[in-house]
């Protein structure tokens, strides 16, 4: 059974179970589940889309190996090493993809 949050994430109901508390599998298996909700997206009314794919980019951040601050910096870094490529990553449970595309070319 989960922990009651102390102090939950923003959007979280008082005495609710808090996303930090949980085990991993249960984050898993939560994340797995809204995926599977999202994949009948027709179905699903646009604030319900919305609050879900904001709860599964919360746990997919939780089940990440990397702090948002650590990706946030190995981007920075990419774009000092790489200046003519714009950088950005996508974060989906324990994968992290790196994306690159060269910058558009400013008129002179």
């Amino acid at each position: 059974m989960p922990r009651k949050a102390e102090s939950g994430l923003p959007g979280e109901a008082p005495g609710a179970p808090s996303i930090t508390s949980l085990r991993t599998d249960e984050v898993k298996s939560g994340f797995q589940a809204i995926n599977g909700l999202l994949q009948h997206d027709e179905i699903l009314t646009d604030s319900l889309r919305a609050s879900l794919r904001e709860l599964r980019s919360l746990l997919s951040e939780r089940l990440c190996p990397y702090t948002t601050e650590q990706l946030d910096a190995h981007k920075k870094s990419l774009d000092e090493r790489f200046p003519d490529y714009e950088h950005w990553y996508i974060r989906c449970g324990t994968t992290v993809t790196w994306c690159d595309r060269r910058r558009p070319i400013a008129d002179a």
